[in-house]
């Protein structure tokens, strides 16, 4: 089981709650066309499971997509939820909601430290586009890749990438930040995910890892072997977290049979290409880095301006 940092209950996870920023008329308009493409119930929007027989028309339809659909598609997941407090997330056919936090929320619901604790967990709170990419390319791979694995995931966030391995078969997920008041975000959400029955908590833990700082600890969570499986999400970010301690805990907690599963939005910085970087970094460290083709990743869940690189010894 994991503990909050700090002894005290941070995020006290609701899920029954209204929307607090309920979508504009043309937004809706714009959704029920999102679905239509892509054969979604509407009733999907308050997290009801999709029926296997609704996910296999999905992907057909997929399939079918005209390049304009394509796009239309693409606003659509990367917009539809992005607003909810609570973020309905289906992988394998099992929705659960991830709860995340908005800095500039007025609202009230959590007292008038709401605001507050969200800011204090910086980009962390937020469920980023590169995060969905690639939950679902991991859901895509399937339960082979993923079952009885031990996975570390780097800079988790809300933990739903650490969510869907579990689920994906995982016998081990090690989900970790560095900010106290995002492990506090994470553990709520684990603790509201294991009460679901998806997993247990000898399964899925939480615990705050600061990159380098540390390392023999999340090493210990794994009797001091290599993790098989890393992920980390959209935290190729120059302006915000150092590099190189990255690709040193990526060194550090693999090993020669291990994989790193990394989704990258590429962003604009001024004082270097950070993939062009990152890939640098690697190679000093003798990791050889492959960008995953389009064509492996989910259909509907992919765009021009993210990618998933895979890494390894």
């Amino acid at each position: 089981s994991s503990s909050l940092i700090g002894g005290e209950v941070a995020y006290e996870y609701d899920d029954k709650r209204p929307y607090r920023n309920k979508p504009h008329p043309t937004a809706n308009a714009f959704f029920r066309h999102f679905d239509k493409l892509l054969s979604i119930p509407d009733s999907n929007e308050n997290g009801k499971k999709l029926s296997q027989s609704d996910e296999n028309q999905r992907i057909r339809k997929s399939s079918q997509m005209t390049a304009s659909d394509r796009i239309v598609s693409q606003l659509g997941w990367r917009n539809r939820y992005a607003q909810l407090e609570y973020y309905p997330v289906t992988v394998n056919n099992i929705t659960f909601t991830v709860r995340q936090l908005q800095p500039n929320d007025n609202d009230n619901f959590d007292g008038p430290d709401f605001g507050k604790n969200a800011n204090n967990c910086g980009t962390g709170a937020t469920i980023w586009p590169a995060s969905l990419v690639l939950v679902k390319y991991l859901e895509k791979m399937g339960k082979s890749k993923l079952e009885n694995k031990t996975v570390l995931d780097l800079g988790s966030g809300t933990a739903i990438t650490s969510m869907a391995a579990a689920l994906l078969g995982a016998k081990l997920v090690l989900c970790t930040d560095g900010n106290s008041a995002v492990v506090n975000l994470a553990i709520s959400n684990v603790q509201h995910f294991c009460n679901k029955k998806h997993s247990k908590d000898e399964v899925l833990k939480v615990r705050e890892y600061l990159w380098g700082d540390g390392d023999d600890k999340i090493l210990e969570e794994n009797s001091f072997n290599p993790y098989d499986i890393i992920l980390v999400s959209d935290c190729v970010l120059p302006k915000l977290f150092p590099m190189d301690t990255l690709v040193d805990s990526i060194k550090t907690m693999s090993g020669p049979h291990s994989v790193t599963y990394l989704s990258y939005e590429d962003r604009y910085y001024p004082e270097y290409n950070a993939k062009e970087r990152f890939m640098e970094l690697a190679n000093e460290k003798g990791l050889e880095v492959r960008i995953v083709r389009k064509e492996e990743m989910d259909e509907t869940y992919q765009c021009s301006d993210i990618e998933i690189w895979e890494v390894s010894w």
